[in-house]
């Protein structure tokens, strides 16, 4: 009889656990969530997040008008206009790239670590030109 008592006690001690467990996970889940949805809103800015989109997509636009210039000037073996043309894809994405960061830092007050570090080091890097060909075909 004492065994099915202590038995019967820890299932009950086992359930009661358990039981307290998962209901204080369903409230500090429930109390998050309320927070975030009462919070978040507020510190997106939407108005800024569509003003960077419209940004990006002119810069889109830039690369992809580059990308076709300089494909047409690689078939038609201007070294001069791939050159200019590469010169200006490399700006382009130093600069989407530097208003990205820019972007971020501003919108979320700090970078994470692995992209501070890539920006910083963007930031110091000074652009590198591509060795001079007398032929882009060999």
């Amino acid at each position: 009889m004492k065994n099915k008592v202590i038995i019967l006690m820890i299932g009950i001690l086992v359930v009661a656990a358990t039981g307290g467990f998962f209901a204080g996970r369903y409230f500090t889940i429930r109390r998050t969530a309320s927070y975030f949805a009462k919070e978040m809103p507020k510190r997106i800015p939407v108005e800024d997040l569509r003003s960077y989109r419209k940004q990006m997509e002119q810069y889109r636009k830039l690369l992809d008008k580059e990308r076709q210039e300089l494909t047409e000037a690689v078939k038609k073996d201007e070294i001069d206009k791939v050159r200019k043309h590469i010169d200006s894809l490399s700006r382009i994405k130093r600069e989407l790239l530097m208003n990205t960061c820019d972007e971020i830092r501003r919108i979320s007050k700090a970078l994470p670590p692995e992209i501070r570090k890539s920006f910083i080091e963007h930031r110091l890097k000074k652009p590198q030109r591509p060795p001079l060909r007398k032929s882009l075909n060999p």
